[in-house]
């Protein structure tokens, strides 16, 4: 299948080296050919190990900068021209699927699906209005951002109901999701995959005790327990 992967995280980033590549990497291996737009915050200079890993995975990556400000149109002015870039690849690249990572790449995505026909995959990860608002990015005390809330949860009931597959974090989003919108075939049409974690490479047993007491003795808690916050419920401690 050719797919086109949006993504508004870039592949510089942490979360996109955790939580994007290796799974294209994976898709790439079963015959997918992938083609990623994401958006760098990172200098052009940091590009080249990203570059190497997505040539080795035959995976075509179209880094487009990140802009900051001003808030709001910034945003906007990011969408155009990844609206530009991705209508260009669907047209030419023969795209099948869209993947849209959450709800910025969505806009897109959801807009070029219809129009060009292809399909739309929405993964929607957690519930981004309310994770912005909790996280108090988005005052709505603020009238701006009160209707830039309104706005979203409204295009989140329009990518639910057309897009052709959902991805939810978990199991209880997708319940949510089912309970609240009982029409739109979501029992059906949503996966739960959750944030995984390469055990390869985060593996307790390949710290040595050795390691753990220099690490203590570095800190100056040579006599404490300590534990490291590693998610929403998970804790681990050496």
């Amino acid at each position: 299948m050719k797919v086109l992967y949006l993504s508004y995280d870039g592949l510089t980033e942490g979360l996109g080296q955790s939580q994007i590549l290796p799974y294209l990497e994976g898709l790439s291996r079963h015959g997918n050919e992938i083609h990623l737009i994401t958006f760098e915050k990172a200098s052009p200079s940091e590009f080249v190990p990203i570059y190497k890993r997505c040539t080795e995975a035959n995976i075509y990556w179209y880094p487009l900068k990140y802009t900051k400000k001003p808030p709001v149109l910034s945003t906007v002015y990011d969408l155009l021209v990844l609206n530009r870039l991705a209508k260009m690849l669907v047209k030419t690249k023969g795209i099948e699927l869209i993947h849209c990572r959450s709800y910025l790449p969505m806009i897109i995505g959801h807009a070029l699906g219809k129009k060009l026909g292809a399909k739309t995959l929405f993964d929607m990860r957690g519930f981004w209005p309310e994770e912005r608002t909790e996280g108090d990015i988005w005052n709505l005390s603020n009238p701006l951002f009160k209707r830039i809330f309104s706005y979203f949860k409204q295009k989140e009931k329009l990518f639910l109901k057309e897009a052709d597959a959902v991805v939810s974090l978990t199991e209880a989003g997708k319940k949510d999701l089912v309970k609240r919108f009982p029409d739109f075939h979501l029992e059906e049409k949503t996966s739960v995959i959750p944030c995984c974690v390469r055990l390869d490479l985060f593996d307790p047993s390949k710290v040595s005790a050795k390691e753990k007491t220099a690490l203590k003795k570095q800190l100056g808690l040579t006599n404490q327990t300590i534990f490291g916050y590693v998610g929403s419920i998970g804790t681990w401690y050496m």
